[in-house]
């Protein structure tokens, strides 16, 4: 097949949002078999390869801010418009039918550009966003940002009524994204397809983990992390170090936002913030936590630590679309207690972590790239058969 990527960020290194590693790490699998090209957007002169792609094309995006948005004249909701680019939509439109078998949206960021194509499109929608923003705005304290997630909640739900049902097949990562979308987008096939797991570079140690020592990873700019991190250190690590004073907690992920730098002022908190190696730093941990309380899709955390063997402790919504099995590859922790005693148990009981790890490694090692990469092939070829 002839495949063009459309994608909000270039999909040229690992370490950017997890959507993209995505795009990175699946589009030199179905490069084996197929031609791709890569069309994305980027706010300055840098010049962009994709190694894997046959062309990349990199278009210049403006980013109003969010004061002039709402000041201005608004035909997309904000969500959309970080990501606009009228040289992208024009030469979407300029597109012959026959230029490529199937255009793939890689973000619900991208949906406004479906009304350009004229060629049978796939989304990637990942997240149900109308799901994500009002359940982003249950947890947000600040009432002007409040009201700003629960608009872009009313008008991702707009979008999925609207402009969703232009493309052929839509792609989530979770049951929940799915029946989000089943009810907003009935019209178009929906398939759950998993994050798979770079089995390369995400490994268990060879070495001794270090001692007492506890990580909670991800984009730290993100909202539910950090919710995730905040929530964490202020009623859970309090009585984690009671029992355990040696516990260390590493906060460990790029552009950590105000107020997760203000947590290295706890006890024994270090926040990292970008490092050179996620894998690394799972890798030396001696429990691994995903305490986030809201959110949606299918988080690349947990399969980051289930590959990398770290004892894992998860809340329920990190785990939906993860084929996770509880207390058999990971615990699961629904309640302040319970994130006291999993998270103590682990640091004190050596045989109940090996037993987590050596389950996890298992489980991960089947949803290797190679074989997530067949199921978008199947969705692909549905539409173009």
């Amino acid at each position: 097949m002839r495949l063009l990527f459309v994608t909000p960020t270039p999909p040229d290194r690992d370490d950017r949002d997890g959507m993209t590693q995505i795009a990175f790490r699946l589009i030199p699998e179905l490069a084996r078999q197929h031609m791709i090209d890569v069309w994305t957007l980027h706010d300055s002169d840098q010049v962009i390869r994709i190694p894997a792609a046959r062309e990349t094309r990199v278009f210049p995006q403006t980013t109003p801010s969010i004061v002039s948005h709402y000041l201005g004249p608004r035909h997309w909701p904000y969500f959309l418009m970080r990501h606009e680019s009228p040289a992208l939509h024009q030469a979407l439109r300029e597109l012959q039918p026959n230029a490529y078998d199937l255009i793939v949206i890689h973000s619900p960021f991208m949906t406004h550009y479906l009304p350009d194509v004229q060629i049978p499109a796939v989304v990637h929608v990942f997240d149900a966003l109308s799901d994500w923003f009002p359940k982003a705005a249950e947890k947000e304290s600040n009432i002007v940002k409040r009201a700003h997630l629960r608009a872009e909640g009313r008008a991702a739900l707009q979008i999925e009524q609207a402009i969703l049902p232009q493309a052929k097949a839509l792609v989530v990562v979770s049951e929940t994204d799915a029946a989000t979308l089943q009810h907003t987008t009935p019209m178009v096939p929906t398939t759950i397809i998993p994050i798979g797991i770079d089995t390369t570079t995400l490994y268990p140690p060879t070495t001794p983990r270090d001692p007492a020592t506890v990580v909670l990873t991800g984009v730290m700019s993100y909202p539910p992390n950090i919710d995730a991190a905040t929530w964490f250190v202020a009623e859970v690590w309090p009585s984690v170090v009671e029992q355990h004073p040696q516990a260390k907690l590493r906060i460990v992920g790029k552009d950590p936002a105000r107020a997760v730098q203000a947590l290295s002022s706890a006890t024994n908190v270090t926040v990292t913030g970008r490092v050179p190696s996620m894998a690394e730093e799972l890798r030396r941990a001696t429990v691994a936590v995903s305490p986030l309380r809201f959110g949606t899709g299918y988080k690349i955390k947990v399969n980051e630590a289930l590959a990398c063997g770290a004892p894992l402790v998860a809340s329920p919504v990190s785990l939906p679309g993860t084929g996770v099995i509880p207390n058999q590859h990971c615990l699961v922790a629904e309640n302040t207690a319970e994130w006291i005693a999993h998270v103590t148990l682990l640091l004190r009981d050596a045989s109940r972590r090996t037993a987590l790890s050596e389950q996890a490694v298992t489980f991960a090692a089947t949803r290797a790239w190679p074989k997530i990469a067949e199921q978008y092939e199947h969705v692909y070829a549905a539409v173009t058969k």
